[in-house]
């Protein structure tokens, strides 16, 4: 009777309720980009007494693990968002866990998975629409792969992410005008971050009132808002999604082609009706027979995309890297949300490539990433790899050995039970001479090749820094290794080796500090692994820079306060003008013509295949070690890395960067400026040890306008 009452007792106490709630949400809406920072948003609501807890999120495929601790007082709602890189395609997943303080699990999510996951190169669109019925709906591409689809997601403005950098899976934000009162000051600073370094805002007015509320946003719309007006005639709308779309491959005609070696392929030809692929859409006549509400009002600095007579539609300017593009009218109203032909229409304001809808032969992966590159490129020289052929020669002598040789030793001696005692003899002396030859080839002193990718944009108080710490550590002993966050926004992670190498083996443990992190990760014996350390950071560029003249003929002047000689590369209209070194304390204007350049996609044509060598190179055991194999220019590469987003979709071998400014190309009156400095900005110093022996280069990436002054800003 006493062992059924406890058991009774036992079952009520595991069937009582929980007196907290635990609920996590993955990505935007259940949908997330690959190869991208990720957010995470866990819901904590606790009712019952007061604890201390941890949130331990790891994931299901790479042995990357993140802790965040926290203080959960009685009757408290805390919602917090944990960035995490996603690089498993569809099968991603993540464990997690709520933890008290002595890491007893008192809840948990196992195998949280996404509703929806795109590639890297597939559009993602967040919604912060003004109702649920809002929320765009894309096109469907003629690939009938899943993850090849253009998605858009909902995002509730109560988990709308403070962090830019899990912003920067999404390629386009639709922010309706009644929302905007709804993000609070950390969310809209994280928005206007990712809009500087890359993103494409797309704001549709409902009130012409509606921007008062948010200065920095008024600030940047490039229309002034001012009344309300019928339009009966909007048939500009039609004829621009059956225009001309952008494509990622350019527009050529086959004599333009140059013919191709023997041992390169011919470049992609794609027509101009493949840059319209709505182009024998039909008309809806209900929608163009109703009368469309448009704001009224002036254009402030902006492109108009779309115009019906003298009344602009579709307003566009750029914003740094990013740009915002303004619907002078409410896509969630009648007769816009009625058109059949809406989802087209949200397909080309996405950036979806013509080519997606024109032809079904187009990967969403590519075999290559700029990390592999990167890791290539700052692997240590300590390693010396050993020749297949010494690898033979050496397995044909044991063999030799441990057969005929100990059969004809044993049997000169007329002994061959001795075979007991030399068999185990010859394994322990080719065990010691295999010893030797790893040590002599990859014993060496810890080692940390540093690259920081450093862009500048404008903050809202003063000039803030886009930056991206890329370590390779050797390590001559299996040992731990401890990395510290700079004080600003910062996430931690391992190498993402592109396809068929996405699930890392790294060890790394991060735990959230505030915004930034403290990491430790465990890296073996006579291996050279590859860290990235994302981070945002307000601060000033070095030097101060000024471009005038023309694209054809461009004067740029600096201005050096880095302490150091410094070297300057101008990339303009699709060359690379190389302008030279400008030494400490120095100020020197360089007059450069565009014709003495190097054409960028030549560049990328003959320097990509070396890239892709050493990405192999390094990854193979066995091989050679040659210095022609080696990517020394590390300036060189980061400028080509800069600008891969207009490669050929149906190219599996390109190089696919996330350190991609290409859009910034299009913009005729933007010179884009590279500069390679030892010197480093206070928030790239990410590791807490001290290495023996290393080699530090910090690339400054900045835009800047034709004829306007930037002191290491836009």
């Amino acid at each position: 009777m006493f062992l059924l009452a406890a058991g009774i007792a036992c079952f009520d106490v595991r069937a009582a309720p929980l007196p907290f709630q635990f609920d996590v949400f993955l990505g935007y809406d259940g949908v997330i980009a690959d190869r991208s920072w990720v957010p995470v948003t866990c819901e904590i609501k606790n009712d019952g007494p007061a604890f201390d807890g941890t949130i331990e999120v790891s994931s299901t495929m790479r042995g990357d693990v993140i802790r965040l601790s926290l203080e959960l007082p009685k009757g408290t709602l805390k919602r917090v968002t944990i960035p995490v890189f996603s690089a498993q395609g569809g099968y991603v997943s993540w464990n997690v866990r709520l933890l008290d303080r002595r890491r007893n699990v008192l809840a948990e999510h196992r195998d949280v998975r996404p509703r929806h996951c795109v590639s890297r190169n597939v559009p993602v669109l967040g919604s912060l629409s003004r109702t649920t019925t809002g929320t765009p709906t894309i096109q469907r591409t003629k690939n009938q792969d899943n993850q090849a689809q253009p998605m858009a997601a909902r995002i509730l403005p109560q988990l709308f992410p403070d962090n830019p950098l899990v912003l920067e899976g999404l390629t386009a934000i639709y922010l309706n005008s009644e929302r905007i009162a709804d993000l609070k000051p950390a969310e809209s600073e994280a928005l206007k971050r990712w809009l500087f370094q890359g993103g494409h805002l797309l704001l549709a007015f409902e009130q012409p009132q509606d921007l008062e509320v948010s200065p920095w946003l008024r600030n940047l719309v490039p229309f002034r808002p001012e009344g309300v007006r019928g339009v009966s005639d909007h048939s500009a709308l039609h004829a621009w999604i059956t225009g001309s779309w952008p494509a990622r491959r350019s527009v050529s005609s086959p004599s333009q082609i140059r013919q191709p070696s023997s041992r390169k392929k011919a470049p992609p030809v794609i027509s101009e009706l493949e840059t319209q692929p709505f182009k024998s859409l039909a008309v809806d006549g209900a929608f163009a027979a109703s009368e469309l509400r448009v704001i009224t009002g002036n254009v402030r600095g902006g492109e108009v995309l779309v115009r019906e007579g003298d009344t602009p539609l579709i307003v566009s300017s750029r914003a740094g890297l990013g740009k915002v593009t303004v619907l002078l009218f409410s896509p969630e109203r009648e007769p816009v949300r009625s058109w059949k032909h809406l989802p087209v229409f949200w397909a080309k304001l996405s950036g979806v490539p013509a080519e997606c809808y024109s032809s079904s032969d187009f990967n969403r992966n590519s075999m290559w990433n700029s990390d592999s590159a990167i890791g290539a490129m700052l692997e240590t020289i300590q390693v010396r790899k050993l020749p297949m052929a010494a690898l033979l020669l050496m397995l044909l002598g044991y063999i030799a050995v441990i057969g005929p040789g100990d059969y004809l030793l044993v049997r000169r001696l007329k002994r061959p039970m001795l075979t007991w005692v030399t068999f185990p003899i010859h394994v322990a002396v080719f065990c010691g001479i295999i010893y030797i030859v790893g040590f002599r080839l990859s014993a060496g002193d810890v080692e940390w090749n540093h690259l920081n990718v450093v862009y500048v944009f404008s903050g809202e108080s003063g000039n803030s820094l886009r930056g991206r710490s890329f370590g390779s550590l050797y390590s001559p002993a299996n040992s731990v290794y401890r990395f510290k966050g700079p004080p600003g926004q910062a996430a931690f992670r391992g190498e993402h080796g592109g396809m068929y190498r996405g699930g890392s083996e790294q060890r790394i443990l991060v735990s959230r500090q505030g915004e930034s992190y403290r990491a430790q990760a465990d890296v073996p014996v006579w291996s050279s692994q590859l860290f990235v350390s994302d981070w945002f950071a307000e601060g000033q560029a070095p030097f101060t820079l000024r471009a005038s003249g023309t694209a054809e003929n461009l004067k740029l002047f600096c201005e050096n306060r880095a302490g150091a000689h410094i070297s300057v590369v101008c990339v303009v209209s699709n060359s690379i003008l190389n302008a030279g070194e400008v030494a400490k304390s120095e100020k020197r204007t360089f007059e450069l013509r565009r014709d003495s350049g190097i054409a960028l996609d030549a560049a990328k044509e003959s320097t990509e295949e070396r890239i892709r060598t050493a990405i192999r190179n390094r990854q193979m055991a066995f091989g050679r070690s040659t210095g022609s194999e080696r990517l020394n220019d590390w300036m060189f590469i980061v400028e080509l890395l800069s600008f891969g987003g207009d490669a050929d979709l149906s190219d599996y071998q390109r190089i696919e960067s996330n350190l991609d400014i290409s859009p910034v190309l299009h913009d005729p009156g933007a010179v884009v400026v590279f500069i390679s400095a030892p010197v480093a900005p206070p928030a790239s110093k990410i590791i807490d040890f001290k290495p023996n022996r290393g080699r530090q280069v910090t690339v400054w990436r900045m835009v800047l306008p034709l004829e306007t002054q930037s002191d290491g800003s836009l």
